[in-house]
């Protein structure tokens, strides 16, 4: 049943995804023929082409995510608290400590991500008003589009770096999980207040709340990348924009 559930799920994400993407192109495509001025801006093209289709893919994603990974999880904690309570709650015992710590670090991220955006969008305006230039210009435009790449390389590697960061602090609180479960657990035991059958059927259990944990970040993250994306391609298409 989980198969078959994912399997639709997949499919349905996709067409989902792709029809985000064309309408976000058909409001490119009503912007310019609203404005004749910008009938030709290099920027539109850059987000029909390249700035619609992440944020479509997360689009896709926004029900089945939360429904499967977060059923699955709830699910899982359910099974504990039936168990154990402590357990239960040694089990999301690191998400109030990755809820202070790791959103922090997604703010400076969308920041990277919007500059990102922003000097691509330049870049690609430079690129395709070359032919219309005259040498001297083209020099100084070539010189502009040098320091362009750079600025978007550095913009890249800060987005990488923090991206590593946010993901080892991740990595590292939610492996503080078992401690707690093998640490609390134990003294439960020692103590007859859970039987080591009770103990392994929780551990068992958290082996599939860490993986929906997990999914449930990526899509927190890919949700706080795409709106990002969106803020900046809504001031591209709106009518003042």
């Amino acid at each position: 049943m989980n198969g078959t559930i994912k399997y639709y799920a997949n499919v349905a994400q996709g067409r989902i995804s792709e029809r985000i993407v064309r309408r976000l192109r058909i409001a490119v495509v009503r912007t310019q023929a609203r404005s004749k001025a910008r009938a030709d801006d290099p920027a539109l093209t850059a987000v029909a082409i390249s700035e619609c289709e992440p944020i479509g893919y997360f689009g896709g994603s926004m029900l089945s995510v939360p429904i499967l990974q977060g059923g699955t999880l709830v699910a899982s904690l359910a099974f504990l608290l039936m168990q154990d309570a402590v357990m239960a709650l040694a089990a999301v015992a690191m998400l109030p400590v990755q809820l202070a710590i790791l959103p922090q670090l997604q703010l400076r991220i969308n920041a990277s991500v919007r500059k990102r955006v922003h000097v691509t969008r330049s870049l690609s305006a430079a690129l395709s008003r070359a032919s219309e230039l005259s040498a001297p210009s083209l020099a100084m435009t070539n010189r502009a589009r040098l320091q362009q790449i750079t600025a978007l390389e550095a913009i890249r590697l800060q987005i990488n770096e923090l991206k590593a960061r946010l993901k080892s602090l991740f990595n590292f609180t939610s492996n503080l999980t078992p401690f707690f479960f093998f640490t609390i657990g134990g003294y439960l035991v020692i103590h007859d207040r859970l039987s080591v059958g009770a103990l392994v059927a929780a551990l068992a259990a958290y082996k599939e709340i860490n993986p929906s944990l997990r999914e449930l970040f990526e899509f927190a993250q890919a949700w706080s990348d795409a709106r990002a994306r969106f803020d900046e391609v809504s001031r591209v298409i709106s009518p003042g924009g």
